[in-house]
Protein backbone atom coordinates (compact mmCIF):
# COMPACT_ATOMS: atom_id res chain seq x y z
CA UNK A 1 0.00 0.00 0.00
CA UNK A 2 2.77 2.47 0.82
CA UNK A 3 4.15 2.22 -2.71
CA UNK A 4 1.06 4.05 -3.99
CA UNK A 5 2.05 7.22 -2.15
CA UNK A 6 4.54 9.71 -3.49
CA UNK A 7 7.67 10.96 -1.71
CA UNK A 8 5.82 14.24 -1.17
CA UNK A 9 3.36 12.34 1.00
CA UNK A 10 6.17 10.86 3.05
CA UNK A 11 7.62 14.29 3.79
CA UNK A 12 4.29 15.91 4.59
CA UNK A 13 3.94 14.27 7.99
CA UNK A 14 0.71 12.53 6.99
CA UNK A 15 0.14 8.82 7.38
CA UNK A 16 -0.99 7.08 4.16
CA UNK A 17 -4.57 6.59 5.43
CA UNK A 18 -4.81 10.31 6.26
CA UNK A 19 -3.60 11.25 2.79
CA UNK A 20 -6.35 9.02 1.38
CA UNK A 21 -8.89 10.62 3.72
CA UNK A 22 -7.86 14.08 2.50
CA UNK A 23 -8.25 12.94 -1.10
CA UNK A 24 -11.76 11.68 -0.35
CA UNK A 25 -12.60 14.98 1.33
CA UNK A 26 -11.24 16.76 -1.74
CA UNK A 27 -13.49 14.62 -3.95
CA UNK A 28 -16.51 15.53 -1.79
CA UNK A 29 -15.54 19.21 -2.01
CA UNK A 30 -15.32 18.92 -5.80
CA UNK A 31 -18.72 17.22 -5.94
CA UNK A 32 -20.29 19.90 -3.72
CA UNK A 33 -18.78 22.61 -5.92
CA UNK A 34 -20.06 20.94 -9.10
CA UNK A 35 -23.57 20.62 -7.67
CA UNK A 36 -23.39 24.27 -6.57
CA UNK A 37 -22.59 25.30 -10.14
CA UNK A 38 -25.32 23.13 -11.68
CA UNK A 39 -28.13 24.04 -9.28
CA UNK A 40 -27.30 27.75 -9.46
CA UNK A 41 -28.58 27.52 -13.04
CA UNK A 42 -31.86 25.78 -12.14
CA UNK A 43 -35.21 26.80 -10.55
CA UNK A 44 -34.89 29.34 -7.72
CA UNK A 45 -38.39 30.84 -7.69
CA UNK A 46 -41.75 29.41 -8.73
CA UNK A 47 -45.04 31.27 -9.12
CA UNK A 48 -48.22 29.18 -9.30
CA UNK A 49 -51.80 30.38 -9.78
CA UNK A 50 -53.85 29.39 -6.76
CA UNK A 51 -56.86 28.23 -8.83
CA UNK A 52 -55.00 26.30 -11.53
CA UNK A 53 -53.28 23.01 -10.62
CA UNK A 54 -50.19 22.14 -12.60
CA UNK A 55 -49.48 25.55 -14.12
CA UNK A 56 -46.38 27.48 -13.10
CA UNK A 57 -43.85 30.13 -14.05
CA UNK A 58 -40.32 29.71 -12.75
CA UNK A 59 -37.16 31.78 -12.67
CA UNK A 60 -33.68 30.25 -12.53
CA UNK A 61 -30.78 31.51 -10.50
CA UNK A 62 -29.42 33.11 -13.66
CA UNK A 63 -32.68 34.89 -14.54
CA UNK A 64 -34.16 32.63 -17.24
CA UNK A 65 -37.95 32.29 -17.25
CA UNK A 66 -39.85 29.07 -17.98
CA UNK A 67 -43.55 28.20 -17.76
CA UNK A 68 -45.85 25.25 -18.17
CA UNK A 69 -49.58 24.61 -18.27
CA UNK A 70 -50.74 28.22 -18.55
CA UNK A 71 -54.09 28.53 -20.35
CA UNK A 72 -54.62 31.57 -22.56
CA UNK A 73 -57.33 32.96 -20.30
CA UNK A 74 -54.82 33.57 -17.51
CA UNK A 75 -53.83 37.00 -18.85
CA UNK A 76 -52.80 38.18 -15.40
CA UNK A 77 -50.43 35.23 -15.18
CA UNK A 78 -48.95 36.09 -18.56
CA UNK A 79 -48.23 39.50 -17.01
CA UNK A 80 -46.38 37.72 -14.20
CA UNK A 81 -44.19 35.97 -16.77
CA UNK A 82 -43.47 39.35 -18.41
CA UNK A 83 -42.61 40.96 -15.06
CA UNK A 84 -40.27 38.08 -14.21
CA UNK A 85 -38.58 38.29 -17.61
CA UNK A 86 -38.17 42.07 -17.39
CA UNK A 87 -36.94 42.22 -13.81
CA UNK A 88 -35.00 38.98 -13.45
CA UNK A 89 -31.49 39.27 -12.08
CA UNK A 90 -28.67 36.78 -12.06
CA UNK A 91 -28.55 36.24 -8.30
CA UNK A 92 -27.33 32.70 -8.84
CA UNK A 93 -24.19 34.00 -10.52
CA UNK A 94 -22.70 34.52 -7.06
CA UNK A 95 -23.34 30.97 -5.90
CA UNK A 96 -22.24 29.66 -9.30
CA UNK A 97 -18.91 31.49 -8.86
CA UNK A 98 -18.51 30.24 -5.28
CA UNK A 99 -19.29 26.68 -6.44
CA UNK A 100 -16.69 26.91 -9.20
CA UNK A 101 -14.12 28.27 -6.75
CA UNK A 102 -14.92 25.44 -4.30
CA UNK A 103 -14.38 22.98 -7.14
CA UNK A 104 -11.03 24.58 -7.98
CA UNK A 105 -9.96 24.66 -4.32
CA UNK A 106 -10.45 20.89 -4.11
CA UNK A 107 -7.66 20.29 -6.64
CA UNK A 108 -4.78 20.63 -4.12
CA UNK A 109 -6.43 18.00 -1.91
CA UNK A 110 -6.86 15.64 -4.84
CA UNK A 111 -3.29 16.19 -6.06
CA UNK A 112 -1.81 16.07 -2.52
CA UNK A 113 -0.18 19.50 -2.80
CA UNK A 114 -0.82 22.55 -0.57
CA UNK A 115 -3.72 20.81 1.13
CA UNK A 116 -4.03 23.37 3.94
CA UNK A 117 -4.42 26.17 1.41
CA UNK A 118 -6.97 24.23 -0.64
CA UNK A 119 -9.03 23.29 2.40
CA UNK A 120 -8.93 26.86 3.78
CA UNK A 121 -10.01 28.29 0.44
CA UNK A 122 -12.80 25.71 0.18
CA UNK A 123 -14.03 26.67 3.64
CA UNK A 124 -14.11 30.37 2.73
CA UNK A 125 -15.99 29.78 -0.55
CA UNK A 126 -18.46 27.39 1.09
CA UNK A 127 -19.16 29.90 3.86
CA UNK A 128 -19.65 32.67 1.30
CA UNK A 129 -22.09 30.53 -0.70
CA UNK A 130 -24.05 29.56 2.43
CA UNK A 131 -24.36 33.17 3.56
CA UNK A 132 -25.45 34.19 0.05
CA UNK A 133 -28.14 31.48 0.05
CA UNK A 134 -29.49 32.63 3.42
CA UNK A 135 -29.60 36.24 2.20
CA UNK A 136 -31.52 35.15 -0.91
CA UNK A 137 -33.92 32.99 1.10
CA UNK A 138 -34.65 36.01 3.29
CA UNK A 139 -35.37 38.30 0.32
CA UNK A 140 -38.93 38.54 -1.04
CA UNK A 141 -38.08 37.02 -4.44
CA UNK A 142 -35.07 34.84 -3.53
CA UNK A 143 -32.57 37.28 -4.99
CA UNK A 144 -33.55 36.58 -8.59
CA UNK A 145 -35.85 39.57 -9.07
CA UNK A 146 -34.88 43.20 -8.58
CA UNK A 147 -36.67 45.45 -6.08
CA UNK A 148 -39.05 46.90 -8.69
CA UNK A 149 -40.35 43.44 -9.58
CA UNK A 150 -42.05 42.82 -6.25
CA UNK A 151 -44.57 45.62 -6.85
CA UNK A 152 -45.09 44.45 -10.42
CA UNK A 153 -45.76 40.88 -9.28
CA UNK A 154 -48.23 42.06 -6.63
CA UNK A 155 -50.02 44.21 -9.20
CA UNK A 156 -50.09 41.43 -11.81
CA UNK A 157 -50.94 38.55 -9.48
CA UNK A 158 -52.95 40.15 -6.71
CA UNK A 159 -53.96 37.29 -4.45
CA UNK A 160 -54.23 34.78 -7.29
CA UNK A 161 -50.65 33.52 -7.23
CA UNK A 162 -48.39 31.75 -4.79
CA UNK A 163 -44.59 32.32 -4.68
CA UNK A 164 -42.35 29.49 -3.52
CA UNK A 165 -38.64 28.83 -3.30
CA UNK A 166 -37.38 26.56 -6.07
CA UNK A 167 -35.42 23.35 -5.62
CA UNK A 168 -32.28 24.91 -7.11
CA UNK A 169 -31.76 27.40 -4.28
CA UNK A 170 -32.44 24.77 -1.59
CA UNK A 171 -29.96 22.38 -3.21
CA UNK A 172 -27.25 25.06 -3.45
CA UNK A 173 -27.75 25.77 0.27
CA UNK A 174 -27.43 22.08 1.16
CA UNK A 175 -24.28 21.50 -0.91
CA UNK A 176 -22.76 24.72 0.49
CA UNK A 177 -23.23 23.37 4.01
CA UNK A 178 -21.69 20.06 2.90
CA UNK A 179 -18.79 22.09 1.50
CA UNK A 180 -18.31 23.76 4.89
CA UNK A 181 -18.26 20.38 6.64
CA UNK A 182 -15.87 18.66 4.23
CA UNK A 183 -13.44 21.55 3.81
CA UNK A 184 -13.52 22.33 7.54
CA UNK A 185 -12.73 18.71 8.37
CA UNK A 186 -9.98 18.63 5.74
CA UNK A 187 -8.49 21.84 7.12
CA UNK A 188 -8.55 20.52 10.68
CA UNK A 189 -6.97 17.23 9.65
CA UNK A 190 -4.25 18.98 7.62
CA UNK A 191 -3.42 21.41 10.42
CA UNK A 192 -3.46 18.76 13.16
CA UNK A 193 -0.98 16.60 11.29
CA UNK A 194 1.37 19.54 10.86
CA UNK A 195 1.38 20.28 14.59
CA UNK A 196 -0.81 23.41 14.55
Amino acid sequence: MSSAHTPADQGSGLAPNEVDRLRWLGALMALAGAFGVIFSCLNWLTVRPVNNDGAWVSLTGLGSVASSGLPRELNDFADIKTVMADHGTAGGAWTLAFGALLLISSIPLLMRRNQVSGAAAGLIFSLASTITCFVYLDSPANGVLDSDATKGLERAAGVAADLSTGYGLWTVLIVSIIGIATSGFALGLSLARRGY
